[in-house]
């Protein structure tokens, strides 16, 4: 199961990244972020710049929810094709009916958040060993992180190192 839902999400980030790469950008990128809510199966991916950096005098840096001009580039893209949720509104819906039933029958016992995420930062990892960044400027340093919506960036940098590592 888990290995398919993390295909079909490598394919749709991918291709996403893809797609945002052949587009013009000026800015140097430092970082993206795979920003789920592993509840609802939900992803969003944002990109972060040095140039917006400069713009919020750094403050922002891996503070996800203020990366305005790069937020949620699948909604962007998917305005004129929705190739990404051809690809994951399946698993997402999926997803999404295991964790009401999980929260049905067991009354807020153990979800598996935390395998959605290693599935999530097992893609982040892929991603960051190919070559789809190919076309953007990206900083010599530049990172993927892979984080659930409520938790710090640091829990999700750490996940996707013990995954890389395991």
């Amino acid at each position: 199961m888990w290995e398919e839902y993390e295909e079909a999400l490598f394919q749709g980030v991918f291709e996403s990244i893809k797609r945002f790469s052949n587009q013009s950008h000026d800015d140097t990128f430092y970082a993206m972020c795979i920003d789920t809510n592993a509840e609802y199966g939900q992803v969003l991916l944002h990109f972060n710049s040095i140039e917006s950096l400069d713009a919020s005098d750094g403050d922002a840096r891996w503070d996800v929810g203020g990366w305005e001009k790069y937020f949620d580039i699948i909604d962007e893209l998917e305005q004129d094709d929705r190739f990404f949720s051809d690809i994951w509104s399946v698993h997402e819906k999926d997803i999404l009916d295991k964790m009401m039933r999980i929260e049905d029958e067991w009354d807020h016992g153990e979800w598996p958040i935390e395998d959605f995420m290693i599935m999530a930062s097992k893609v982040g990892n892929r991603l960051a060993a190919s070559d789809v960044f190919r076309n953007l400027k990206v900083t010599s340093d530049f990172k993927v992180v892979v984080v659930n919506h409520d938790e710090e960036i640091e829990e999700g940098i750490l996940r996707m190192q013990k995954v890389a590592n395991a």
